[in-house]
């Protein structure tokens, strides 16, 4: 059959749409070989590295913390390795009903129980960390009945104790799990979410030396975040410990003032060396037990020492605002000899008969019968109260803070890590006199 020549079917006609058909797929043939050239010989390393990113995953090793001793080597605060009870990565209802069959055995309550959930649910590719200390009988029946815990860690895990508990509770203070406020703040920055920091005291001051490096394994997981395998010894990645801390705090010293505290009374007591400024003793009461503070806190331990009416989480000694007393008379004597007022054998014209007053104030003296008339020697050594009341009015008192400031009244409270040698007193810029004995590092 003959068609015309501007007919769709003319031989001609089809002969040029097969050859236009053929060089367009020539084309696409052409660019979608340059693209799989170019994905997968050009960026292979790219995308092996995107999928190596997706199948492995790092989880987090904790370092152990530093030691800390007082000035004779005593522990006072240590890391023991314990084991924490985790849940792989897996679907909201596997996590409830394992979390479920864990909770008889670890006699979880409902706000232990709903915290798992919630952290599952805020990291949903992450293992979920149930109960950070776990009892060596528990363990032992959740290792004897494996098939019946699938998805169950069992992990060695670093576990902050204190063995002296209240004694030194306030100076070391306590460890916690980071929260999000801190992490949002750059200088907490590099810490992943579930790191054990310093709360309070020396753990937090010191939180840069005590913490260590944490560590890493990889495991493999598949597209829905599940554990499919780990790896060989040779890609785990070993945490780095903290640094080991001495103190100047003598722990002998720290116990008999926690043993002779009265139990009625609310305080605090620091004890400093005179000629090097060390703090030998910190103790705040009340106080409590910071081994109760540490991993999973019951709401029992918690409301235990939070609603305590004597507020034994508030450190007297740094915190508390307390009159200066007897540390004050040397002031006011060395401001009154200083100014040529009075000298080291001169007599007040008012004994001290107990107490005396002054602009309308009466201030009484510790000895309620008086020491009557005594010089400046022998009222530092009485402690009168009233004659030191009289020298400092003499020295006219509204020079006195101008004057304690060039003693250092003002300066920052002394750190109680143990230089390498003593600071001595020395005088200030001012030539007002000597230091207050704040314990400052050596200069190199």
């Amino acid at each position: 059959m003959l068609f015309p020549v501007d007919h769709p079917f003319n031989p001609q006609k089809r002969r040029y749409r097969a050859a236009l058909a053929s060089i367009v797929i020539a084309v696409a043939i052409c660019a979608l070989s340059a693209a799989f050239f170019h994905v997968q010989v050009l960026r292979s390393s790219d995308f092996t590295l995107r999928a190596d990113d997706n199948r492995f995953r790092s989880i987090p090793v904790p370092a152990l913390r530093g030691t800390i001793r007082d000035r004779n080597g005593e522990i006072i605060a240590e890391s023991l390795i314990g084991h924490a009870a985790s849940l792989e990565p897996a679907p909201m209802d596997s996590i409830r009903a394992r979390t479920l069959r864990l909770a008889n055995v670890l006699k979880l309550d409902s706000a232990a129980v709903e915290q798992v959930f919630a952290t599952a649910s805020r990291r949903p590719i992450e293992p979920v960390l149930v109960w950070p200390e776990l009892s060596f009988e528990q363990v032992s029946y959740i290792e004897e009945r494996r098939a019946e815990f699938p998805g169950v860690l069992l992990e060695p895990r670093p576990i902050r104790r204190y063995p002296h508990g209240p004694v030194l509770a306030h100076l070391l203070g306590y460890v916690g799990e980071i929260n999000r406020n801190e992490l949002a703040d750059s200088a907490w920055a590099g810490y992943p979410l579930g790191t054990i920091i310093g709360r309070t005291g020396i753990e937090r001051f010191y939180e840069k030396r005590l913490g260590g490096t944490p560590g890493a394994r990889f495991v493999e997981v598949d597209a829905r975040g599940k554990m499919v395998g780990r790896f060989a010894a040779q890609h785990f990645v070993e945490p780095e410990p903290g640094e080991n801390l001495q103190l100047t705090i003598d722990l002998p010293l720290q116990t008999f003032i926690h043993q002779t505290f009265p139990q009625n009374r609310r305080g605090a007591v620091v004890v400093m060396a005179p000629k090097t400024g060390e703090v030998l003793a910190l103790y705040s009461y009340p106080t409590f037990d910071p081994n109760l503070l540490v991993g999973r806190i019951t709401p029992e331990n918690w409301n235990a020492v939070n609603n305590h009416p004597g507020r034994p989480l508030l450190n007297r000694a740094i915190h508390g605002r307390y009159a200066p007393a007897s540390t004050w008379k040397l002031v006011t004597a060395m401001i009154g000899l200083e100014r040529g007022l009075i000298t080291p054998t001169t007599r007040m014209p008012i004994p001290c008969t107990g107490g005396m007053t002054y602009a309308g104030r009466y201030s009484r003296c510790w000895n309620k019968y008086g020491h009557g008339s005594v010089d400046v020697w022998g009222r530092s050594s009485t402690r009168a109260t009233c004659t030191f009341t009289s020298s400092a009015c003499r020295s006219a008192l509204t020079c006195s803070p101008a004057r304690a400031r060039g003693w250092d009244f003002r300066a920052q409270p002394a750190s109680t890590c143990r230089a390498k040698r003593p600071a001595p007193f020395r005088r200030t810029a001012r030539g007002t006199g000597s230091s207050s004995g704040v314990a400052r590092r050596p200069r190199k």
